[in-house]
């Protein structure tokens, strides 16, 4: 759980900081490590996710992956009456989502 915070922090700062830089292999593997991470927490047990909103948020906006993409925007949409933080995560997910395409 705490390698996947890291790597949505690592990815939220480069958003931050970074905007015009071309993104870095250290960015593609933040995106893939949380992916990975959150299937095999999803797969283990689907409650783990609650604890990682922003993760989550990071590698739906990140990845170009279409497949990862929507399988990432399905796990926000179903954790969304769960906490506040998750209707928040998914709709500043999609509002970017649609500035992005």
């Amino acid at each position: 759980m705490a390698v996947c915070t890291f790597y949505g922090q690592v990815l939220l700062h480069r958003r931050l900081l970074c905007v015009d830089a071309l993104p870095l292999g250290i960015y593609q593997q933040a995106t893939t490590g949380i992916i990975d991470i959150c299937q095999k927490q999803f797969w283990s047990d689907p409650k783990l996710l609650r604890r990682l909103h922003l993760p989550l948020l990071m590698a739906v906006i990140e990845t170009n992956d279409m497949t990862h993409q929507r399988w990432l925007r399905q796990r926000l949409w179903e954790l969304r009456d769960f906490h506040s933080e998750f209707v928040w995560a998914h709709d500043v997910a999609e509002q970017i989502l649609a500035r992005q395409d």
